[in-house]
C-alpha cells in the first residue's frame, strides 16, 4: 500500500465519527402528558391507561425518557435543546388530549420539529364527538 493510499485512509478513518454523529439523534424521548398521572408528587405510576404502559414499556426497553407534565409545568422551547443548541432528544411523544392543547404549546413543539428536527409521534390525539 502506497504512504499515499495510507494517509487518504488514515483520513477517511478520522472523519467517519464526526459525520455519523452529526446525523443521529439523541437516544432520548420526552414524553408530554397533561393530567394522566394521578400522583401529584410525580413518584408513583399506578392505574390503568396508556400512560402507565408507554412508561412500563420504556423502563422494560431501556429506553431513557423524561416526563413533562402540561399539568405541572409549561412548555418552554429551551427544554428541546442543551447548552449548544443541538436537541436534546430525538424524539417527542404527545400523549395530550385534543382540549388540554394550547396554541402556544403548538408553536413551540412546532419550532422544535422543525428547527431541531424532533421527531413527533402524537398519540390519545381525538377530537371530542358532539
Amino acid at each position: 500500500m502506497s504512504p499515499r493510499t495510507l494517509r487518504l485512509l488514515l483520513l477517511l478513518m478520522a472523519m467517519i465519527p464526526q459525520l455519523s454523529a452529526a446525523q443521529l439523534k439523541p437516544y432520548r424521548v420526552l414524553l408530554v402528558i397533561s393530567d394522566q398521572w394521578k400522583d401529584p408528587r410525580s413518584f408513583l405510576v399506578s392505574g390503568g391507561g396508556e400512560f402507565q404502559t408507554i412508561v412500563t414499556m420504556f423502563k422494560s426497553w431501556g429506553i431513557p425518557f423524561d416526563i413533562l407534565r402540561l399539568d405541572q409545568g409549561s412548555m418552554d422551547p429551551n427544554r428541546f435543546s442543551d447548552f449548544s443548541g443541538h436537541a436534546r432528544y430525538g424524539a417527542i411523544l404527545w400523549d395530550v388530549p385534543d382540549e388540554k392543547i394550547t396554541n402556544a404549546d403548538q408553536a413551540v413543539v412546532a419550532d422544535a420539529v422543525q428547527k431541531l428536527h424532533i421527531s413527533l409521534i402524537a398519540i390519545g390525539i381525538a377530537s371530542s364527538s358532539p
